[in-house]
């Protein structure tokens, strides 16, 4: 670890969102921590020292990382022994590019959710360009020494893959427009004033009970617009639903007292309902789907 004004790219941060989407057991416990900022691993800096990343230039891109199951580097001249062998992906059916529109909805649906977590996960956010309009290495997870379109970037899939494109832009402006995303410090347990406070919570299907066991799939977590540092509300509430379980599952909201929830963000809608510009009322519960991430906002700030 670097001292104080340095920051670092959390590795960790990677390998647990990659495994907690991909469907393993076992990773809740870790995830909490990931999308708190890492404390266990940056607590004597600040949030901001831990770079959160899912893609970065070396390694698969993001849509590799829901296409193959393998890397596939035998281009690359050394009989695909270069590069990574642990990447936590998976394909979904075929290896690597298909036609088989099922398959591609899902794949763009766990980009979304990468992106999705990425984005309200407190550190600093980074991104590989070209993930947000679907581009791919062919399975080659150490292209660097391959000059031609495996890693060049193709500017018309912007076009092609509009509704990702879209997607992305809207969730990276929904950070930058939530300042109950960028704080400064970690999460508190207690206000300037020594009083016991909760700036984020933690929610399973009911509120206040999230399920950290082994074989849970599922987490939800509210971050309070209060801060506790300055003593001010700062923004709305901002709650957040993480089901990578293969079935439906039915999460009763927290209840907000004189107001009401409004849903931003579901990954399992289609473009242009994935992300809502103006947010729809929830009263109760929300029925989050399959493999969905899905954000919700206070009507008050």
């Amino acid at each position: 670890q670097f001292p104080e004004g340095w920051a670092e790219w959390n590795g960790k941060y990677r390998d647990c969102v990659r495994r907690f989407v991909r469907g393993d057991n076992g990773t809740i416990q870790e995830l909490m921590l990931r999308i708190a900022g890492s404390p266990d691993l940056y607590a004597n800096r600040q949030p901001h020292a831990s770079i959160n990343f899912i893609t970065c230039h070396d390694g698969f891109t993001m849509r590799d990382l829901v296409s193959y199951n393998q890397k596939h580097n035998e281009a690359n001249g050394e009989g695909n022994k270069d590069g990574a062998d642990e990447n936590f992906s998976y394909n979904y059916g075929v290896e690597g590019d298909t036609d088989d529109e099922n398959i591609i909805r899902i794949r763009k649906q766990q980009i979304k959710n990468f992106f999705t977590i990425l984005m309200v996960s407190h550190g600093t956010p980074m991104i590989l360009m070209g993930d947000e309009m679907f581009r791919t290495q062919k399975g080659n997870n150490n292209a660097y020494c391959i000059d031609d379109e495996t890693t060049w970037v193709d500017w018309t899939l912007k076009e092609k893959h509009r509704d990702l494109f879209e997607f992305v832009k809207k969730i990276i402006h929904f950070r930058k427009s939530h300042n109950a995303l960028k704080r400064e410090c970690f999460y508190q347990r207690y206000d300037k004033f020594g009083n016991l406070v909760t700036d984020i919570t933690w929610h399973g299907v009911n509120p206040f009970e999230p399920d950290t066991s082994y074989h849970s799939h599922s987490i939800a977590f509210m971050i309070s617009g209060f801060d506790p540092v300055k003593g001010v509300r700062i923004d709305n509430d901002i709650y957040v639903i993480l089901n990578q379980w293969i079935e439906p599952l039915k999460f009763v909201l927290p209840p907000l007292y004189g107001q009401s929830w409004y849903r931003v963000v579901d990954t399992a809608q289609e473009y242009p309902r994935d992300f809502l510009d103006v947010p729809e009322r929830i009263e109760g519960y929300y029925i989050a789907q399959p493999r969905s991430t899905v954000i919700f906002i206070s009507d008050a700030q």
